[in-house]
């Protein structure tokens, strides 16, 4: 049980269950606490952002900015962003059910266009983060790495991870050896304690 409850609702004492006396002015002894955790009801909320317009006596008109994450006149907000993203990237769910999810729980429809758009400017916004990364994992005393085959739209490429005890990279390529080893970025700049299954690539 927590101790900081969002909400807080009393079940009152008005009579006794033995003699029906009133016992609304008596004194509360104690409380017995029980506790609901549960999300709250989902629903899509939409705010509307007014610029505002003035003529200076100059002549000159002036128009309110607008703030960097409302460049349209209708756009998805960064917590539905983040979500989906989320559960794309995190917990697989493909584009279409993605779009059926949103129109599920939010009654609100979303193009797999959106989606896709959404998915490229998180990518773009990781960018100073990926590179950063691959000098963190350079720089560990210990890394296991491995190669698997997936399918990317029906064609065969390699998926090379670079794995730590908290950490993992993943980089896809259409090859599976030591070009695109190199292409990870990780493997050329690494020179401590690689754990591998020995495959010739990875010396």
């Amino acid at each position: 049980m927590t101790s900081s409850p969002d909400h807080s609702r009393k079940h009152r004492v008005i009579f006794c269950q033995n003699c029906q006396k009133d016992l609304r002015k008596l004194p509360v002894l104690e409380y017995q606490k029980r506790q609901v955790y549960d999300i709250p009801p989902l629903k899509m909320e939409v705010t509307e952002y007014q610029s505002e317009v003035k003529l200076c006596s100059c002549g000159c008109k002036n128009v309110g900015e607008f703030t960097s994450h409302i460049p349209h006149y209708v756009q998805c907000g960064p917590n539905i962003k983040t979500f989906l993203t989320y559960a794309q990237n995190f917990q697989m769910i493909s584009y279409q059910r993605s779009v059926e999810f949103v129109s599920d729980l939010f009654d609100h429809e979303l193009s797999e266009g959106t989606l896709h758009n959404v998915q490229k400017v998180a990518y773009d916004s990781l960018e100073d983060f990926e590179l950063g990364f691959e000098v963190f994992l350079c720089s560990t005393d210990i890394a296991g790495f491995d190669e698997i085959g997936m399918r990317v739209i029906e064609q065969l490429y390699w998926l090379h991870s670079c794995s730590t005890d908290k950490s993992v990279y993943c980089h896809i390529d259409r090859k599976r050896g030591k070009e695109a080893m190199d292409n990870a970025s990780i493997l050329p700049n690494f020179d401590v304690i690689a754990v591998h299954d020995f495959w010739k690539s990875y010396y």
